[in-house]
């Protein structure tokens, strides 16, 4: 070191620097003689190729031994020191987030990347590089809010979070690939964790002629899938338009995290409920996008920390999604089935997810927030925005329609009429006064007002009837619980039924016909009546089956329930036009208790 000739900044003939090499081996004395002494450049790269170092930078390699003094030596340097060198799919700030504990390091690891981390950042924004550092997608897809996300970092992402305004981190902010924060987290949760896109460089083995080498198919596969997706990225970069400039794809939604109904797992499961809990059935539904960086309330306490820095911004599209968009049937039906996969969990493990499951019932649009009136004296405005907000809070109708529409379509399944009998009835709350509603009040829904949703209710129950009758078994889409057999609409039929009672009892003195020239109520009776027509339909298939049976001991169970059903019908039919006003009080009573 003491001879002046040496050239401290010279490579080895494999392409190694000195500077390199000793915060490789975390040797602060001699980087510090490097530096101070032979005024080492703090930004020459190794270009070892055949040692996979191409790229590795004095900073990165610092990172990567988890040497804060080392860093700290790095930055004091009078020379800048560049951030935003890329070895392979990392840089300086991405080496940090790989320490954490669900990737396999310890506390200590973790507090001391984290550390090192903060340190970038904000030496990156000393030196105006902190925008472009937060942006940086070495892997050409994603951000280092995303890397985080994919890892389960959560410590990253309360680092950001606490620092969100300073070091203006954008946590709507997609990937490459379209995606969010949050749709990172579910996506590595469901599907099997692949950390390599975001990993140092592996050795190229392509050279090699050893077939039998240890991993080397799966190696050349995944090889395969990062080149495929690295071409299709820098295929949508390159598309543009007729004004030369970049078209930029549409965010995916935050309900994509309910369009995966593969997923058993209980950690899957309970990502679910943990979104359900914070952003609300009702504001999924309707279509509740949270307020931006200036309009968020604060001190809202999160429920897990993994989603404390992505769960906030979170933007469900159901209700508002255009009809022309593929994906709002899948996100509803993902929607409908991730809800009626928790509640059973909520009643056997009500220590974990009771809780979960109550707040995702009664989480409320902005229910974290207070509407302050305006300063304004302009009293209008003020009326309008409070009964907009009041509006919003509850479950809209399109949010309704789109629901019961599921319901009620041909592949529908009984615990998802269950359930979402149960939670419609729970978010419309028709049984919290003591009585019907009168005649003269109307529903916060109109559908439930209209003979026509209960005639669509009963066409169901015929539809589902006439299939278990004839023992037609068409189902290809059956769920967890269901079976092949006549079990399925067996099942079907008793909710459907259940579902008619939940809405008649409290809606059934409102009830009118739409279609007809007068718009006037039409009675409990007449409305019981012509609802359940299409179900009445059903008496010729049973008495044809009945009448085939030589034994009434030997009476198929289908049959048995479509002549209970049935019975129950005309029973109530009958007493509605003996006393309408006293059976549909004894029916509000009953169906109160549900």
């Amino acid at each position: 070191m003491e001879t002046a000739e040496l050239d401290v900044n010279r490579r080895t003939p494999h392409g190694d620097t000195a500077l390199v090499e000793a915060c490789r081996y975390a040797r602060l004395d001699m980087a510090t003689v490097l530096l101070h002494g032979k005024q080492a450049s703090v930004n020459l790269t190794a270009s070892n190729r055949d040692a996979n170092r191409v790229g590795l930078s004095p900073l990165i390699a610092a990172c990567m031994a988890l040497q804060p003094a080392l860093v700290d030596l790095l930055l004091q340097q009078p020379a800048r020191v560049s951030v935003l060198q890329n070895f392979g799919r990392v840089n300086a700030a991405l080496v940090c987030a790989l320490f954490c504990v669900a990737n396999g390091r310890t506390d200590e690891q973790n507090e001391c990347a984290l550390a090192i981390l903060e340190k970038l950042l904000r030496y990156a924004k000393k030196h105006e590089q902190l925008g472009k550092l937060l942006a940086a997608k070495p892997d050409k897809v994603n951000h280092l809010l995303h890397v985080a996300a994919a890892l389960g970092n959560w410590r990253v992402l309360e680092l950001l979070r606490e620092h969100e305004v300073e070091f203006k981190v954008d946590f709507l902010a997609h990937n490459a690939l379209g995606h969010s924060a949050l749709h990172v987290v579910e996506h590595n949760a469901f599907q099997a964790r692949s950390l390599q896109f975001c990993e140092p460089p592996r050795p190229d083995t392509a050279g090699r002629s050893d077939p039998k080498r240890k991993g080397s198919k799966q190696e050349r596969n995944a090889r395969k899938r990062r080149q495929r997706n690295r071409q299709q990225v820098d295929k949508d970069e390159e598309q543009k338009n007729e004004d030369g400039e970049t078209l930029r794809q549409e965010p995916q939604s935050e309900a994509a995290i309910f369009s995966r109904k593969g997923d058993e797992g209980i950690r899957g499961l309970y990502i679910k409920s943990l979104v359900l809990a914070e952003v609300g059935i009702v504001s999924i539904a309707n279509e509740v996008r949270w307020r931006n960086l200036a309009e968020r309330c604060e001190g809202a306490a999160p429920l897990n920390d993994v989603f404390l820095a992505c769960i906030e911004t979170a933007c469900v599209q159901i209700a508002l999604m255009p009809d022309e968009r593929k994906e709002k049937a899948v996100y509803l039906d993902g929607l409908l089935y991730s809800v009626a996969s928790i509640y059973p969990l909520s009643v056997k493990n009500s220590k974990e997810y009771r809780t979960l499951w109550r707040q995702a019932l009664d989480k409320q649009p902005g229910s974290d927030c207070k509407l302050e009136p305006s300063a304004s004296s302009d009293e209008e405005p003020k009326r309008s925005a409070l009964a907009a907000d009041e509006e919003a809070t509850a479950l809209s109708p399109k949010a309704f329609r789109l629901i019961i529409s599921s319901l009620l379509s041909h592949r529908s399944l009984s615990r998802r009429v269950k359930v979402w009998t149960m939670v419609l009835v729970h978010l419309l709350a028709p049984f919290n006064s003591d009585s019907p509603l009168a005649a003269d009040q109307q529903p916060a829904i109109s559908e439930c007002s209209q003979l026509q949703f209960f005639r669509r209710v009963a066409e169901m129950l015929y539809r589902s009837g006439t299939k278990l009758a004839f023992c037609i078994f068409d189902r290809t889409d059956i769920e967890d619980d269901e079976s092949y057999d006549e079990e399925i609409e067996f099942h079907l039929l008793i909710s459907l039924f259940e579902l008619f009672l939940q809405f008649f009892a409290p809606f059934a003195r409102t009830i009118r016909d739409v279609d007809a020239s007068t718009t006037n109520v039409l009675g409990v009776a007449e409305s019981f009546q012509r609802a359940m027509e299409p179900a009445k339909r059903l008496w010729p298939l049973l008495n044809a089956g009945l009448g085939s049976i030589d034994d009434s001991i030997a009476t198929p169970q289908r049959f048995s329930l479509l002549l209970h059903i049935l019975q129950v019908i005309e029973q109530l039919e009958a007493a509605f036009l003996a006393d309408e006003e006293a059976t549909l009080t004894k029916l509000f009573a009953v169906r109160a208790y549900f």
